[in-house]
């Protein structure tokens, strides 16, 4: 039976939580609507009540937390061998939470920052720290007292995944890189980063119904 690692689960949802502190505090500073949204040249294109902002988002990413913490403990391979795995990407929402949080309220109290720049290396780093582990995961899962895989031929997934995992580190990487240069730079990565992310999945689609049979 699978077990509920319920001491991560609590952490990082509390983790996702924690800006709410920050938004407590500042409040009667941050006007009444938010710049949640901003183009490549760093000039803001949507805006939200600050109520929303402040106490409605750290909600949702915590609740998306525990979601994705008990689904990831459900369906568990019993014989995972790589722990720091599931921790790392157990961890990327609170810091995405916190870092994003951060960056909002701090424009909202008047701070001039270059949200690009802040987002493309945020980005770019959890690209970079995530293309290290993709090769490190399994196509196995299991769900009630049954185990089952994405495709039959577990070398076909490990190479796949080698080539995701150095694809997502150069484009972390060119992210990171970009924000020395002129925004339109940046634009054209994140326009690599979804014709590249279209192109695999739809390889991995087709070869993994050719190695399925």
């Amino acid at each position: 039976m699978k077990k509920i690692n319920w001491k991560i689960l609590i952490s990082t949802s509390v983790i996702c939580l924690l800006p709410i502190l920050l938004g407590t505090i500042f409040y009667k500073l941050v006007p009444m609507q938010v710049a949640i949204h901003f183009d490549f040249s760093n000039n803001p294109n949507s805006y939200m009540n600050k109520n929303i902002v402040l106490f409605g988002f750290p909600i949702i990413i915590a609740l998306m937390q525990a979601i994705c913490c008990i689904s990831s403990d459900l369906n568990k391979s019993q014989d995972i061998k790589t722990p720091k795995v599931e921790y790392i990407f157990k961890a990327i929402l609170p810091i995405v939470s916190i870092i994003v949080y951060s960056i909002t309220l701090s424009i909202a109290l008047g701070l001039q920052l270059d949200v690009r720049k802040l987002i493309c290396f945020f980005i770019g780093f959890i690209f970079i720290l995530v293309g290290n582990y993709i090769p490190k995961t399994s196509s196995t899962y299991t769900y009630g007292s049954h185990q089952y895989s994405f495709i039959k031929n577990e070398n076909f997934y490990k190479k796949f995944n080698r080539a995701m995992g150095y694809s997502f580190v150069i484009l972390g990487f060119l992210l990171i890189v970009s924000i020395f240069f002129a925004s339109r730079y940046s634009a054209y990565v994140v326009i690599l980063i979804i014709i590249l992310t279209i192109i695999e999945s739809l390889y991995f689609i087709k070869l993994s119904k050719f190695h399925a049979k």
